[in-house]
């Protein structure tokens, strides 16, 4: 079940919230404000639901919410919803649905990234970013697209996705998407290996 830890690491990274079990008050007030349609709450309750964090878990449930706060433009939701497409928990499979809310993760922060350099990952989900370059490597609900697949890579290699870095890596060393180039490709290695160093 190794899709299933994809998940639980999209879910787990939602707005570096950490794991705990909510008590009923605290779900109670954190549905009061998801029903008067606070995005960070809805996202939050969705979380909630899919972790089973003080309420039983109902992926149903936690879809629901996590696509009220994805329509009003919540990165994180988009990309909990990314995921819970990818592997069909709540939902039915679905490859190009998937890439949609990555997408549009991905997406809200290259407006974000001009504003705010030192986290573009508010909303320049680097997660979805690095998805999407997956989705682009093997044509995974989109046509194959090396080129696409090191841009979106690039993207979340810029803030530090060692995956990304990995395979941005890759690409240079092998010329997929870009010209070849050892070098380059020696440096995406260096900083997947030692993301300290950057």
């Amino acid at each position: 079940m190794k899709f299933k830890g994809l998940l639980i690491v999209v879910v787990a990274g939602l707005a570096c919230l950490p794991f705990l079990s909510y008590g009923q008050n605290d779900i109670a007030a954190i549905r009061q404000k998801a029903e008067q349609g606070d995005a960070n709450s809805q996202t939050l309750l969705g979380v909630i639901y899919a972790r089973g964090s003080g309420i039983p878990q109902d992926y149903k449930e936690a879809v629901k919410w996590l696509r009220l706060a994805a329509k009003q433009g919540n990165a994180d939701a988009q990309t909990a919803l990314g995921g819970v497409y990818t592997l069909g928990l709540g939902v039915q499979k679905d490859n190009e649905e998937s890439l949609k809310w990555f997408l549009l993760a991905a997406e809200q922060g290259k407006a974000e990234a001009h504003t705010a350099l030192s986290r573009a990952a508010e909303q320049g989900d680097a997660e979805a970013q690095y998805y999407l370059g997956r989705a682009y490597t093997f044509g995974k609900g989109v046509v194959q697209n090396d080129t696409e697949a090191a841009k979106w890579y690039r993207l979340a290699a810029e803030q530090g996705h060692v995956l990304a870095q990995s395979c941005l890596g890759h690409a240079y060393k092998l010329g997929k998407g870009v010209t070849q180039d050892y070098t380059e490709a020696a440096k995406w290695f260096r900083l997947a290996a030692d993301p300290v160093a950057t």
